[in-house]
């Protein structure tokens, strides 16, 4: 038994629920307000990680139609700490970037911008257990012919073209041994909640890294409502060139990964 919340959604789900002797899960979810008539099943499977994947079917009674989806559950870590990155936390946010995203994509250049220029950035890093274990970097951007190069494009959706600001999630890295533990989404959440609610940032972007026809942050923008707007062939070719930094799947520059466009308007 438990309860289940959407990150986009505050409503809550309370959950009722059977283990098999198989490894699945089934149940019932409702409603926590009783004024909710909203009510399903759901079907999962676990698996040996306590990954928990499969489907809910259920009456939604705000919307007032059957719907259906997936659902996954994730082990999470509990007590992880969000705090805007310092001065200090550079070298071992430089290391994580070093590891998991390629040597030396994480550009000396930019950590000094973001030293000078902490009005453009927001820059949250996870800790847990006093350990910094990934890091997020967004930046706000306010002129368009500089966002169109940002984005490798020569056309903007409406929402944005007409927004005096757009905060881009850049980069999101985490140590690999706390993948898959909902820390990306909260740094993504923090970053997001910052941009809009101290900065006043209506429209956001985000880049995703193409590999073998997988997105690096798909699931956590597809949690917060962004949309997909473009693909970019070799989007870092140039850049990698340019800064002279080694991408974790072709090596030593160019760098011939896509990139995929998200968008998102409030």
């Amino acid at each position: 038994t438990g309860e289940t919340t959407l990150l986009n959604d505050d409503r809550i789900w309370k959950i009722d629920g059977q283990i098999t002797d198989i490894c699945y899960l089934h149940g019932i979810y409702y409603s926590s307000d009783p004024h909710d008539k909203g009510v399903g099943n759901f079907f999962l499977y676990i698996n040996y990680q306590r990954y928990m994947e499969g489907i809910w079917c259920g009456y939604d009674s705000i919307n007032k139609k059957i719907t259906s989806g997936k659902y996954i559950f994730t082990p999470r870590i509990s007590n992880v700490i969000i705090e805007d990155a310092t001065e200090n936390d550079i070298p071992v946010i430089s290391d994580i970037s070093d590891a998991e995203l390629g040597k030396d994509y994480l550009t000396e250049s930019l950590l000094n911008d973001f030293e000078s220029s902490k009005d453009k950035y927001v820059f949250p890093a996870a800790h847990f257990k006093k350990e910094i274990i990934g890091f997020c970097v967004s930046i706000i951007i306010s002129d368009k012919d500089e966002l169109k190069r940002y984005l490798k494009t020569d056309k903007l959706n409406k929402a944005i073209e007409f927004s005096k600001k757009v905060g881009i999630v850049k980069t999101v890295a985490i140590k690999s041994s706390y993948k898959g533990r909902g820390v990306g989404t909260e740094l993504v959440g923090h970053a997001l909640n910052t941009l809009e609610n101290i900065y006043g940032v209506r429209c956001f972007c985000s880049i995703g890294w193409k590999n073998n026809g997988k997105i690096n942050i798909e699931g956590i923008l597809k949690t917060f409502n962004f949309n997909f707007f473009k693909e970019v062939k070799e989007y870092w070719s140039e850049d990698s060139i340019k800064n002279g930094y080694d991408c974790i799947i072709c090596g030593a520059p160019p760098c011939k990964c896509s990139a995929v466009i998200y968008t998102k308007s409030i």
